[in-house]
């Protein structure tokens, strides 16, 4: 009988010991989810500060286009052109480094634009085209990309001239120019000069 008891108690110690560990394996369970959920939280929130300090960033792209139509005005009074700027997509939001760094790019463009696509009021009426030139900027997106279209109504680019730079310039042989296709004469209005 005392070992019986004996074994009794040692068996009832054991199940209280086991149950101990049971009830400690559902705490941590617990503690455990509980974490994890503290830690998928912290996630969310990271991740939306991440989101408004990107849009915090951004600034419409009308910032930079809004000198670009009296430069137009005063280049059509300075060289007797009519043009007209229109601006579409002011609102398009772009990073501010980028905008900071679309500047000159886009006076360099507006210029060449008015300079060398826009035609004299003579020539745009000989040609049927309204008296009033036009240059467009339009932004929009398209799924996760930010679009910026320049064009003019004007008489487009003489590849034979941009072939006759290349060459003065050094840019192309002779025997270049005479192989070279049209894709890459378009090509060779962004190098310098």
């Amino acid at each position: 009988m005392d070992s019986y008891s004996h074994l009794h108690s040692f068996i009832q110690e054991a199940l209280e010991d086991i149950a101990q560990m049971d009830e400690g394996m559902r705490d941590m369970t617990i503690l455990m989810q509980q974490t994890q959920q503290t830690q998928r939280r912290k996630q969310q929130i990271l991740k939306q500060v991440r989101y408004d300090l990107l849009w915090s960033r951004m600034l419409p792209l009308g910032d930079i286009l809004s000198s670009l139509p009296r430069m137009v005005r005063e280049m059509s009074n300075k060289y007797n052109k009519q043009v007209n700027l229109k601006l579409f997509g002011t609102g398009t939001l772009v990073d501010k480094s980028i905008l900071e760094k679309l500047y000159d790019p886009f006076v360099h463009l507006v210029r060449n634009a008015f300079d060398h696509g826009t035609e004299s009021a003579q020539n745009r009426l000989d040609r049927g085209k309204p008296l009033i030139a036009s240059i467009e900027i339009r932004a929009y997106y398209r799924g996760n990309q930010t679009y910026i279209e320049i064009k003019d109504d004007g008489q487009g680019i003489n590849l034979d001239k941009v072939k006759a730079k290349a060459i003065a310039s050094g840019l192309l042989s002779p025997d270049q120019a005479s192989q070279i296709t049209d894709e890459e004469i378009y090509q060779l209005l962004f190098e310098p000069n």
